[in-house]
């Protein structure tokens, strides 16, 4: 496709020298909008174009718009030689010249709009350095709309084309999360200049939005507001790790805080059974930590660092998720598993189940390690449907374990009661560190109530019979409302 698309910049008279020689050689010029401010270039010329402003009259949002008007701009260039579109600012920060330029059309840049709220960034309070430390730039539709937004705060951040209060309320929601509502941003709209807190975004002048609106959050200091995001989290551990910094955490090892992401990890999980949204916060937090501080650890040792360990983790999620990312389908959560294990086995170079079991990390809790074993023997041994044959086994290792004359032989044979009371929770669907966790809380609460019950009557727990303990015992049990064991 030949069409040629100009960015106009911003004010008019910011075309380039190149963009006025394109225009010389067009035979059909199209003009996104008269209301962009270079348009007046085309009056004092009398050049003749196309305006497209009857789009933006029509189209219901954004995305209808820049369907329409990249279709037609498409067609324009089909039928002339030497076409070319004008848009605002640099042009490639315009969604229809994106999608143009997908096509096969070239760019000629133009002035970008930020450059002229950088101008007055540059002579802001605090913000000497933004020349050298630079500037990211994206349109207030496309930011709203992207997920996973996570701009380095120590450039300046152009934020464009907020066109109306709504847009500005929901730029000001995506970036309060990134830099707190205080962040401190310069506004710039039809030439003029203010400076205003992230805070007050959408509480302008209804006059302040347009098309031509930009703002650009200038740099936050690192760890000055309170709001912290990945980059933040390495230069803390990088200073805590550095010269002059924390002694504990700069004698750590690998080895030395692998307990950490173990006792980290129960926490996490002892926030999610108390259904504790606030206290998960804080432990998944915690659990990040020790990965990141391992990846410092590498980082020290010349091992690996954080963009090795994120590449990694997110190689393994594409790879492991082909119903997602390839070539397979998964109809629900136990075939996507299926599709998972397919992959890690493949992954792994698994060449039977015992390679599968013996993958199982020795450190896991025995009773985690089983469930995990297990599992594995499901696939090919122990069968859903295989009820009685377990209990049948689990019997057996029980009248065993009976007959065990030796400490040792209690030893072995209860250690196979367990592992076959974790392959009968297993045909039940039953989690056992679960299961087990719970039982333990239930005999501390009914345990509780009876030792507050028994001081009451004025009796000491060592005292008691064991007709006693078990009446005691079910008491607990009904003043708890259940009829568990």
């Amino acid at each position: 496709m030949n069409l040629k698309i100009i960015g106009l910049g911003y004010k008019d008279g910011d075309i380039t020298f190149n963009g006025t020689e394109a225009l010389k050689q067009a035979d059909c010029v199209i003009l996104k909008s008269e209301r962009l401010a270079g348009a007046g270039y085309l009056k004092r010329t009398k050049t003749e174009y196309i305006a497209l402003d009857v789009f933006f009259e029509s189209a219901e949002d954004f995305d209808v718009l820049n369907f329409a008007v990249t279709e037609f701009v498409v067609k324009k260039a089909e039928e002339y030689k030497n076409a070319v579109y004008l848009v605002g600012g640099g042009g490639y920060d315009d969604l229809t010249a994106a999608e143009l330029i997908k096509k096969g059309a070239s760019l000629i840049p133009g002035v970008s709009p930020s450059a002229y709220a950088m101008e007055r960034a540059l002579g802001a309070d605090g913000a000497e350095n933004i020349a050298a430390i630079g500037l990211t730039e994206i349109s207030a539709d496309e930011l709203i709309k992207t997920d996973g937004f996570f701009p380095d705060k120590r450039f300046c951040l152009a934020v464009k084309d907020i066109d109306d209060n709504y847009l500005a309320s929901e730029v000001k929601l995506k970036l309060s999360d990134i830099y707190g509502d205080v962040g401190v941003i310069i506004m710039y709209a039809d030439g003029k200049f203010s400076v205003t807190s992230l805070f007050e975004l959408d509480r302008q002048k209804k006059s302040v939005y347009g098309y031509r609106t930009t703002l650009v959050v200038l740099p936050s200091p690192p760890l000055s507001n309170g709001v912290h995001d990945m980059s933040d989290l390495y230069l803390i551990m990088k200073r805590l790790r550095g010269k002059d910094g924390c002694k504990w955490d700069m004698a750590q090892t690998h080895k030395s805080i692998a307990i950490n992401a173990i006792e980290e990890a129960y926490e996490l999980a002892d926030a999610i059974d108390l259904d504790d949204a606030e206290k998960m916060t804080e432990e998944s937090g915690d659990v990040l930590l020790q990965a990141l501080f391992h990846a410092m650890i590498g980082e020290d040792n010349g091992e690996f660092n954080v963009y090795d360990m994120m590449t990694v983790l997110g190689n393994k999620l594409l790879s492991r998720h082909t119903h997602i990312f390839g070539a397979d389908s998964a109809a629900d959560a136990a075939e996507a598993l299926t599709v998972w294990e397919k992959a890690k086995t493949k992954e792994k170079k698994y060449k039977s189940f015992t390679d599968k079991m013996n993958s199982v990390p020795l450190s896991f809790p025995a009773l985690l390690r089983a469930d995990k074993i297990a599992r594995t023997a499901e696939k090919c041994w122990v069968k859903n449907d295989d009820l009685k044959e377990v209990l049948t086994h689990l019997l057996a290792e029980i009248d065993e374990l009976k007959a065990a004359k030796t400490q040792a032989g209690i030893h072995e044979e209860g250690g196979d009661v367990l592992l076959m009371t974790v392959m009968l929770l297993r045909l039940f669907k039953v989690e056992p560190e679960t299961a087990l966790r719970d039982a333990v809380s239930k005999f501390i609460r009914r345990f509780s109530y009876i030792e507050s019950r028994v001081e009451q009557d004025g009796r000491q727990l060592t005292s008691l019979t064991a007709d006693e303990q078990i009446k005691y015992w079910k008491e607990a049990k009904k003043a708890e409302g259940t009829g568990g064991a």
